[in-house]
Order: structure tokens, then C-alpha cells, then sequence
């Protein structure tokens, strides 16, 4: 699990570089891969608290990307700024998708050692209470975790 934390936090180099500067905190099932839940996450996910906008809207200049259209379904808008009116759903040019959730405060974040990167990740109780995927997710490996181990015992 660890070989793939960490191959697919390298893909996303460019933007941790981008957001060096951005308070913010990484959700989704990366933060859920990074802290043991064994998730394949498919894009990366980060939370910014609205004081921080400018920041977050700064490093969107410089990522060379395109966002989602709900009406065109499909990547056609290059207004990046996450206080716009449409899905905070982008596509940058190497082919990754970034999706950003914009949030009055972020949580208490938890430091999670990726190789040589940091990241900070949404603690794994907020991210099974609070997103429907991760939760999921969750549920199905603890059922089957506790079947397994009624099976064993």
C-alpha cells in the first residue's frame, strides 16, 4: 500500500509545489490511503477554508487547468477561480483530475509522511463521517474485516 501512496502522490508533485503556500488539508481517499484505509484513489481532493481563498486562488493561475461543466459534461471552462459559480472540478494538462472543497474552517489536520513529502490529510473519523465515498468505503472493509475474523475465530 505504501509503494502506491506514494507513486500516486508523486504524480501530483506540481501541485503540492503550487499549494506550498495555500493552507490546506488533503481529503478523499488519498487522505484515507495515507492513513491506512486500503483505498485506490482515483484524483485528489483538498480542503480550503474560505479565509484562505486568495491563497488557494493564486495557486490556480499557475496549475494549467480546466474545469468541469455541468452543461458541456465535460472539461471546457478556464475560469479557475473556486469562489465561480461551477464545479470545483479541475483537469490539468498531464491528465489528473484535482477536485477542491471549499469549507468556512478546516479541520485539525494530521502530518502523514509520503516519502520525502508531508501531507497534511482530514483525520479518518471526519473523513468517515463527513464523506459519503470514504464512509462507504469504510463500512464495506470493516464488514469484511469482522467477517474474516468471525471465520477465523
Amino acid at each position: 500500500m505504501l509503494g502506491e501512496l506514494e507513486a500516486f502522490a508523486d504524480q501530483y508533485a506540481y501541485v503540492w509545489r503550487k499549494f506550498a503556500a495555500v493552507p490546506y488539508l488533503v481529503s478523499g481517499r488519498l487522505a484515507a490511503l495515507a492513513q491506512g484505509l486500503p483505498v485506490r484513489p482515483q484524483w485528489v481532493d483538498l480542503l480550503v477554508a474560505e479565509p484562505d481563498l486568495a491563497a488557494a486562488n493564486a495557486a490556480m493561475v499557475w496549475l494549467n487547468a480546466v474545469r468541469w461543466s455541468d452543461v458541456n459534461q465535460d472539461y471546457t471552462i478556464y475560469d479557475l477561480t473556486l469562489e465561480a459559480a461551477f464545479p470545483r472540478r479541475f483537469l490539468m494538462r498531464n491528465g489528473l483530475q484535482l477536485r477542491i472543497d471549499v469549507v468556512p474552517e478546516t479541520p485539525r489536520g494530521i502530518g502523514v509522511r509520503v516519502g520525502e513529502l508531508i501531507l497534511q490529510v482530514v483525520p479518518l473519523v471526519w473523513l468517515v463521517a463527513e464523506d459519503p465515498d470514504v464512509g462507504e468505503l469504510a463500512g464495506r472493509f470493516a464488514r469484511v474485516e469482522l467477517d474474516r475474523t468471525k471465520s477465523e475465530g
